[in-house]
């Protein structure tokens, strides 16, 4: 009866631990999880106040290949223009449509690699975006390269696709918090 029980609950512990590992691979990363929320917001007299288009480039695709370096969790260009358009409506910058001032993201470094290979994207990552803001003559009214910081103390058990998934996104939402700060400041 006691060797049933033991070997009942080393099957039980090793199932748990073992499906930390059998996740599917890498999953994108989340444009809600991914989006600052602002607790202030600028007022209707600020140059910026609704009137902020957005445009992204160079922004990644997540792979589904566990053993590629492309397999850190990531925004592609489409996620990444979503998550920057709910984080600049948050603080009432974004335009309803056109807008008297364009904003482009330009990814510099995704910091990839992944979690098989190199270096541990599970609990730390910093991302770098270059952003610049031009008016509709085509000034350029602010330019800044941001390295957003995705750094935690994750779990050591478990899925570390998602582990890296929760990381990626923290450091996403860093860079435009950032962002939303620097702009609310024109």
């Amino acid at each position: 009866m006691k060797t049933t029980t033991i070997k009942m609950v080393f099957a039980i512990v090793s199932l748990a631990v073992l499906s930390g590992c059998a996740s599917m691979g890498p999953s994108a990363t989340g444009v809600s999880e991914s989006t600052y929320r602002a607790d202030k917001h600028v007022s209707a007299q600020h140059k910026l106040h609704g009137n902020v288009s957005v445009k992204t480039e160079g922004f990644l695709n997540t792979s589904r290949n566990p053993h590629s370096s492309r397999s850190t969790a990531n925004l592609d260009n489409s996620d990444a223009k979503k998550a920057i358009e709910k984080s600049l409506s948050s603080a009432n910058l974004l335009a309803s449509s056109g807008g008297e001032y364009t904003l482009t993201a330009e990814m510099k470094d995704p910091d990839l690699a992944g979690v098989l290979i190199g270096s541990n994207r599970v609990s730390k990552r910093n991302i770098v975006i270059k952003y610049f803001l031009k008016d509709k003559g085509g000034s350029t009214i602010y330019s800044n390269v941001i390295t957003g910081s995705g750094d935690r103390d994750a779990p050591r058990m478990g899925n570390i696709w998602k582990q890296q998934k929760i990381t990626s996104e923290i450091a996403y939402q860093d860079s435009f918090r950032q962002l939303i700060e620097d702009l609310k400041g024109l």
